[in-house]
């Protein structure tokens, strides 16, 4: 059992240094590497060029398509811890970042014809293509095993925590609630 986590502990380590992601100590960032290195290959990656996409202080997670897509894959409160191992962060409480940039939510669920007031709820669908495009823009190579995995695993927490059904769609007054709000998401097969 002890050699088993030394060597689960000497991958994450390795892997996290082959991010560049430069670790301090700290019970969140503990938590934060294990929760994103013990989740499906792509969440790491995704979930670390967010990271580094965002200013020194970290903030304007939710002012990035790239974040967003990151917060889906990887769970608001284990992306949050995980932003904790970087050198230099000071990272707020999830419900402390401001809110889901409309320009953001616009852009992610498209057919708005003025304003965020305007928009349709936002699809499994739009989740799904949200994921693989910024894994795509990002120039990642790892992606989730099946868009069937990413929904049921992912996307369908979202929906579960939003108390709303697939057919009827996430507003954007409910994904920021999700993105403020949601805490950890268990990614484990339902």
């Amino acid at each position: 059992m002890h050699s088993r986590c030394f060597v689960n502990a000497y991958i994450v380590l390795v892997g996290m240094l082959s991010l560049g992601v430069k670790a301090q100590s700290g019970s969140l960032c503990y938590a934060g590497i294990h929760q994103v290195a013990a989740d499906q290959p792509f969440v790491m990656p995704l979930a670390s060029a967010c990271i580094e996409s965002l200013p020194a202080d970290k903030s304007g997670f939710w002012n990035s398509k790239l974040c967003v897509a990151a917060g889906v894959a990887a769970g608001i409160s284990q992306l949050n811890d995980y932003a904790n191992c970087y050198q230099g962060s000071t990272v707020p409480a999830p419900t402390q970042y401001a809110a889901l940039d409309p320009n953001v939510y616009m852009s992610v669920v498209g057919g708005c014809t003025s304003g965020i007031t305007n928009c349709p709820a936002i699809t499994e669908e739009n989740l799904v293509d949200l994921v693989y495009g910024q894994i795509e823009e990002a120039g990642l190579s790892t992606t989730p095993d099946s868009v069937s995995d990413l929904e049921q695993d992912y996307i369908q927490p979202i929906f579960t925590f939003e108390k709303v059904s697939i057919a009827e769609g996430i507003s954007y007054s409910q994904f920021n609630d999700w993105l403020h709000n949601s805490g950890f998401t268990s990614h484990v097969p339902q």
